[in-house]
């Protein structure tokens, strides 16, 4: 990956576009160690207003820096805010992120376990299709996300960090 392309993904995490600074910092993510010259900018982003862009950064930061314990630490802060949050859709997200993350991190992750499997019930997109009788929440993406975490962490087993859509 060039510098350029870094360089225009940190632009956009100071977007005032939720969803441009989301997918900055999921494409950091995916660049792991090469982005490293971002990760002061993601730090930054860990304390956006937006859970789904802290959860976004900390995975991007997990997958540049390879800090567990930071990880588990910055991933538990946000899965703890999650029931007092009234968006299902960034609980969602930040399900998906600590999901992904907390996967990759393997049995060190244990200790979070519990605190991602409590901010589930809060996640969901909502549904809303009257004219077929259909008014509720998708679950079963962040269900799915969640129970493939708790496989890797319990099994001792790691995640290879390509995880779809992250």
């Amino acid at each position: 990956m060039d510098r350029d392309t870094i360089i225009r993904h940190c632009q956009r995490l100071a977007s005032p576009e939720f969803h441009w600074r989301r997918q900055a910092a999921l494409d950091l993510a995916r660049l792991g160690p090469e982005a490293t010259v971002a990760a002061s900018m993601l730090t930054s982003a860990l304390d956006d207003p937006e859970m789904g862009i802290r959860s976004a950064a900390a995975l991007a930061l997990w997958r540049i820096e390879h800090n567990a314990e930071q990880t588990i630490r910055r991933l538990t802060v946000i899965l703890q805010q999650c029931p007092s949050l009234r968006d299902p859709i960034s609980v969602g997200q930040a399900v998906l992120d600590a999901a992904t993350a907390l996967g990759e991190i393997g049995l060190a992750a244990k200790p979070a376990l519990s605190t991602l499997r409590q901010a589930l019930p809060h996640a969901g997109y909502p549904i809303e299709w009257p004219a077929v009788g259909i008014v509720g929440t998708e679950t079963k993406q962040f269900e799915t996300a969640v129970a493939e975490a708790a496989r890797l962490i319990e099994s001792g087993q790691k995640s290879e960090g390509d995880t779809p859509g992250v």
